[in-house]
């Protein structure tokens, strides 16, 4: 008798992506590629700053330092979760013979 133990041991996998620094003011798409059996719904929280908070991949433009929350919940009723933080870094006046607009340390650092 032949089985697939893929089948039997299927469950769903939300994956809310990888944290990240932005701008402030700018945007990042989160999400990844969450797996599950039929169809997918998404919640993101808080919806504060997304685009949609129902859909596999928001735009995220937060007002500060903000971690988001994703649950999945397939057509088993199997459910999983994950989180993603952003850093929101503020634009930094920098002094160097002009002023310069530095907003990631890293492009003025290195």
């Amino acid at each position: 008798m032949l089985f697939n133990l893929h089948d039997v041991n299927a469950q769903c996998v939300a994956k809310a992506g990888l944290n990240d620094t932005i701008c402030a003011g700018g945007s990042v798409t989160l999400g990844d590629t969450s797996t599950g059996n039929g169809t997918i719904t998404y919640a993101w929280t808080p919806s504060a700053g997304l685009s949609c908070d129902d859909c596999a991949s928001p735009i995220a433009t937060p007002s500060s330092t903000t971690t988001y929350h994703l649950t999945i919940t397939d057509s088993d009723g199997c459910s999983s979760s994950d989180d993603v933080m952003l850093v929101n870094f503020y634009q930094i006046l920098v002094l160097h013979f002009r002023i310069t607009m530095v907003c990631n340390l890293h492009s003025f650092y290195g």
